[in-house]
């Protein structure tokens, strides 16, 4: 995690001295959510054919590396926390952000499934709120990670010094260098003795995207050069790699919906035949959020993505994700015994119930292991499926979340429970 967090912080470098359309974004408009958004559940399912129809199958990431998750965010739309779970349901890790007044980081606390401190992150700003000092400190508060920025006149990062105390970390610079647009036109990367290692440089459009990137060795040779073609709203619609003798060895298309998703992907070989289309078909809520998304890999549907939002209005202080076709719908309440519903709520939950749990089960019979009931937390209704999230929690801030559809349990996902 360490690792992929240095190259990710390199990666965002070159993300804002390069891309404009994404500068002073905060994370609601980077994941393309719209509207008053506090939260965010995904989980992503194998798609499977039932009577004719495409539903969800066993929990599924396609990579490894891939969590479903939970996010919360501030009132800003910046995210707050971050809980990633697995396959299986089960809580993963947990990361929390802290920002100053002008919502740039400052502070961010990795942990691990046990909720203990896996590493933290710390980072400073200059008077002018530009990134001037990031340090990664492991468990035991050790520094393991350190780099400082400079910038030029124009408030460009001209200088990144990475100082590592591990075998994976960084050791060297970066200088930028930049037009007079202010975009980013090269990047070298020097050891610490001098030496260069890495040569990129970098061409625009008149909108300010990234068109055209050329990658050299340390003696100055092309290894790779990326073209880059963008749509009139400056969304990505084409890229192609060419190796070092200028033949295209990989080319990519992208077509987006009305909303700005991809709605299909194209992986182009070098011969001009079809490698992979992947095409997603989505459902959206009265918020123009998709909700649901179907992955189809050449022609079968492989994946479900489900998806519940949480909003929040001035009216209505709950978290509410209702679609057009819901409001036009009796809300139902579960039937449950009367007396069991005036029961007081603050019974401890526990993993050992929450452990009970299985999908298939209606409401009743998760309450009847509970004993308590669960907070609303989201609701959607679409193509016939209504999918209501109910959230139990402690007092010490460990809950359980069980997602139900058309009234039975779907999946649920634990954190910190005893």
């Amino acid at each position: 995690m360490k690792t992929q967090k240095i190259l990710f912080t390199i990666f965002c470098i070159l993300l804002i001295s390069c891309n404009k359309n994404s500068e002073n974004k905060n994370d609601l408009e980077l994941l393309n959510l719209f509207d008053k958004v506090i939260s965010i559940e995904e989980v992503k399912y194998l798609a499977v054919e039932k009577f004719g129809e495409i539903t969800t199958g066993e929990r599924k990431r396609e990579n490894s590396w891939e969590n479903d998750y939970y996010i919360v965010f501030n009132e800003d739309g910046f995210i707050e926390s971050k809980y990633e779970y697995d396959s299986n349901g089960n809580f993963y890790g947990k990361s929390s952000y802290l920002y100053n007044e002008k919502n740039k980081v400052i502070e961010v606390n990795n942990y691990t499934k046990d909720l203990s401190l896996y590493f933290k992150e710390k980072f400073s700003y200059n008077n002018l709120n530009y990134l001037t000092n990031y340090f990664l400190y492991n468990s035991e508060g050790e520094l393991e990670e350190k780099s400082n920025y400079q910038y030029n006149e124009n408030g460009k990062m001209k200088e990144a010094i990475f100082n590592s105390n591990t075998e994976y970390g960084l050791n060297g610079k970066y200088e930028y260098k930049y037009n007079d647009k202010n975009e980013l036109i090269e990047s070298k990367y020097f050891s610490l003795e001098g030496v260069i290692e890495d040569y990129s440089t970098f061409g625009y459009d008149k909108n300010g995207n990234l068109v055209l990137s050329n990658h050299f060795n340390d003696n100055g040779d092309l290894i790779k050069r990326t073209i880059y073609k963008y749509n009139d709203k400056n969304k990505l619609i084409e890229e192609a790699d060419y190796n070092n003798k200028d033949i295209i060895v990989k080319f990519k298309k992208n077509q987006y919906d009305q909303f700005g998703n991809i709605y299909k992907e194209e992986f182009i070989n070098s011969d001009d035949s079809i490698d992979k289309i992947i095409e997603y078909n989505y459902k959206y809520d009265s918020k123009n959020n998709w909700v649901k998304k179907i992955e189809i890999i050449n022609g079968i549907s492989k994946y479900i993505t489900i998806r519940l939002i949480g909003y929040t209005t001035k009216k209505e202080p709950e978290l509410i994700n209702v679609t057009k076709e819901l409001a036009k719908e009796p809300k139902t309440e579960p039937k449950i015994n009367k007396s069991n519903k005036n029961k007081k709520t603050s019974q401890k939950i526990t993993y050992a119930k929450y452990s009970k749990v299985e999908n298939g089960m209606d409401y009743k019979e998760v309450f009847e292991i509970i004993g308590v009931n669960g907070k609303e937390l989201s609701r959607s209704s679409i193509a016939g499926y209504t999918t209501v999230m109910y959230m139990w929690d402690n007092p010490d801030g460990s809950n359980m979340n069980i997602m139900f559809q058309n009234g039975k349990v779907i999946t649920k996902a634990q954190f910190g429970l005893q």
